[in-house]
């Protein structure tokens, strides 16, 4: 059964939803069902903390589902450091997945 519980934050509303124990989804909104267990509410009080600066990661078992590029860039993602910020380019050069990006395009 997945549960989900809304967060009214200082940047809008989000909508957490967890599975077996595991955060499955996060997305901006708030959602019509509502439901509370101790994930949920944890992971709660960890989003709060993390936007009023008390903690640097929002702490909570997650469950990573995508396809094996989703995975690498989501990889290098968590390797950025709070306050740091990377382009799309700088991502895809770090996840070593696109090399050909940086190839210029030939055209006769």
């Amino acid at each position: 059964m997945i549960n989900s519980l809304s967060i009214k934050t200082k940047f809008g509303w989000f909508s957490v939803f967890e599975n077996n124990g595991k955060i499955i989804r996060v997305k901006f909104g708030k959602t019509k069902k509502q439901s509370k267990n101790k994930i949920l509410e944890a992971y709660k009080r960890s989003l709060i903390d993390f936007f009023n600066k008390k903690t640097p990661k929002i702490k909570a078992p997650y469950k990573i589902e995508g396809n094996f590029v989703q995975k690498k860039i989501w990889s290098e993602l968590k390797k950025i450091n709070l306050g740091q910020t990377k382009s799309y380019g700088e991502i895809a050069k770090m996840s070593g997945l696109f090399r050909c990006s940086t190839m210029p395009l030939i055209r006769e």
